[in-house]
């Protein structure tokens, strides 16, 4: 029996998302997807989207929270990461549980902390983490730990901090992994059910140690592997998704939570929060320094909730990508099918540029927009960010 924690992170922000696309996502596939979700599922989403969902899809926002396969991870409020905002960090976690809390039934959510771009949180923050979150998911290729490059390194260990006596569950999710690479392959017709499931084998005999294997993948894949035909955009493979999900029941895949990861015939690993420390390999993608400088000097008045709500949101990862080259595969007869997924800023720089004019003292009304979906998706955020003030 292979076990797996299978845990998908909701980004409305998503940097490839096109506004018409995030539209799409919120109004008609996502609750297609949740309707193809039937194996146990562990689901992140920060709660500046949760909170949008609620008030742009009330019935979906309904069902996403209600789903009868659907488990909750602890999130950050938005996609702020502490390489670029490290003094905010404390405030997005304990903003993100709050509304969780607030928002989600108790016995649905799993005392485990998914941070953005699941990197090791700043030290001065983890005593405020550890009151909060049980465990949190770090990414192998944003930690350094001494034995980490090993295949049979722990999936799970405990972190402590001697001098203040907390400790917190790590869950590692490792950066070379099969069903990453497969799923896509398998959306595009590159890969079958079969080879799928013995990608995931292979994973699980690497990396599982006896225990439970998280997987770990954005939602967005589906909607990103939707084909285009002709010129003409096809839908996404959601069906593909659910019939995936069948295969690997009726091959003895058991899907877990992410909790699951502590049950283990093995002594798991402690390791001093001084043996850890942030990897700065992947860094090279976050660099927007003009947005940044903009950010941290913009002048308005923090005890109006409203502007500090918009504030916050303008510290989303997203927005700090840098640009890379648009990715275009083709596959099928005589490559007639083309995937097209946007790998730039430019529908996350026209956001951030109207959350900074808000901020200015401007209104909706007076700022010029030349897109329905992106003036669309503003009028929404605004109502969330009015839902947000209850919680500042």
């Amino acid at each position: 029996m292979i076990k797996i924690a299978l845990v998908h992170h909701i980004n409305f922000n998503h940097l490839s998302l096109s506004f018409k696309q995030r539209t799409d996502y919120i109004e008609k596939y996502l609750e297609k997807i949740l309707d193809a979700i039937i194996v146990k599922t562990n689901i992140s989403i920060c709660t500046e989207d949760l909170l949008l969902l609620k008030v742009w899809n009330p019935k979906v926002y309904r069902r996403l929270i209600n789903h009868p396969k659907v488990n909750f991870l602890f999130s950050t409020h938005n996609h702020a990461i502490p390489l670029i905002y490290p003094e905010t960090f404390t405030e997005q976690m304990l903003l993100g549980s709050k509304v969780i809390l607030d928002l989600i039934n108790p016995k649905k959510i799993q005392g485990v902390g998914y941070p953005s771009e699941v990197d090791f949180p700043p030290k001065i923050s983890f005593e405020s983490i550890c009151k909060v979150w049980e465990g949190i998911i770090l990414g192998e290729s944003r930690i350094k730990i001494s034995g980490l490059e090993k295949d049979e390194f722990s999936p799970v260990f405990t972190i402590n901090d001697a001098w203040s006596k907390n400790k917190i569950r790590g869950h590692l999710s490792r950066r070379a992994f099969n069903y990453r690479d497969y799923l896509h392959k398998y959306f595009r017709d590159e890969a079958n059910s079969g080879e799928m499931l013995l990608g995931i084998q292979d994973d699980y005999k690497k990396y599982a140690q006896g225990s439970v294997l998280l997987a770990r993948i954005d939602l967005e894949v589906i909607l990103f592997n939707a084909p285009i035909v002709d010129g003409i955009q096809q839908e996404p493979p959601i069906n593909k998704f659910r019939d995936l999900q069948k295969y690997l029941i009726n091959h003895n895949v058991d899907f877990l939570k992410v909790a699951d990861l502590d049950k283990t015939d093995y002594k798991i690993p402690e390791y001093r929060i001084s043996d850890i420390a942030p990897c700065s390999s992947e860094n090279i993608k976050w660099n927007n320094k003009s947005l940044k400088r903009r950010v941290e000097n913009i002048k308005f008045d923090r005890s109006n909730k409203l502007k500090y709500g918009i504030w916050l949101s303008l510290q989303c990862s997203d927005y700090y990508c840098t640009n890379f080259q648009d990715l275009c595969f083709s596959y099928g007869d005589k490559n007639k099918k083309t995937i097209f997924i946007t790998k730039t800023r430019i529908y996350r720089d026209q956001e951030s540029g109207i959350k900074l004019k808000l901020l200015q003292g401007k209104t909706l009304d007076q700022i010029k927009m030349n897109d329905n979906e992106l003036e669309k998706y503003m009028q929404y955020f605004m109502k969330s960010n009015e839902l947000l003030t209850n919680y500042l």
